[in-house]
């Protein structure tokens, strides 16, 4: 079942109801044209390819996905970090754009970014570290202890560029620099 951006419909789910074992696997789930606020879709695909859509109904604190032309409801529970969700037989946890989708226990589904972890020090004792996300082409960096400055890759012709609206990290090879406002904050 291909799935259409909308307003998720859930015809068949008794989440009270006693006979839990033929309603956790078999739910109908329809799209209507309007679309609702509430609900945000996610794609995520493993590293066999496999792709899981879910469709978060943050009104509801549920999640309904679609896997392998499986339907699954599963309810939000609290969690530390992250996001929790299950029901009798399933349960998806995850963090950021990384997943895991258990049934009954068994890991069936997991999605992890590709990030690389970087550190680069100068003369003067500063210290870079850097994230790179390699699936979001996105980029965190700490300078020293100030606050995390998030960027977006760019094309370039060789070595790196990330920049946003105030900064800029280019380099190439084992050099990187930083620029806040076009002027240079970190070199190594």
């Amino acid at each position: 079942m291909i799935f259409l951006s909308g307003l998720l419909l859930i015809a068949i789910f008794n989440s009270s109801c006693d006979n839990t074992d033929a309603q956790d696997n078999t739910i109908t789930i329809t799209t209507a044209d309007s679309t609702d606020d509430n609900i945000d879709t996610v794609y995520s695909v493993d590293s066999a390819g496999r792709e899981m859509k879910m469709l978060f109904d943050n009104q509801k604190n549920t999640v309904a996905i679609h896997l392998d032309n499986t339907d699954i409801l599963l309810n939000g529970q609290p969690a530390a970090s992250g996001i929790w969700y299950t029901n009798k037989h399933y349960e998806l946890n995850g963090k950021g754009n990384d997943y895991q989708l258990l049934k009954d226990g068994k890991v069936i589904f997991t999605h992890e970014d590709d990030k690389v972890r970087s550190l680069a020090t100068n003369k003067q004792g500063d210290t870079l570290r850097m994230v790179f996300n390699n699936t979001t082409n996105t980029a965190k960096l700490y300078l020293n202890d100030e606050p995390e400055i998030n960027l977006t890759g760019q094309r370039t012709g060789s070595g790196i560029r990330y920049t946003n609206k105030d900064y800029e990290l280019i380099g190439k090879g084992k050099t990187v620099e930083l620029r806040r406002a076009g002027k240079t904050i970190f070199r190594n």
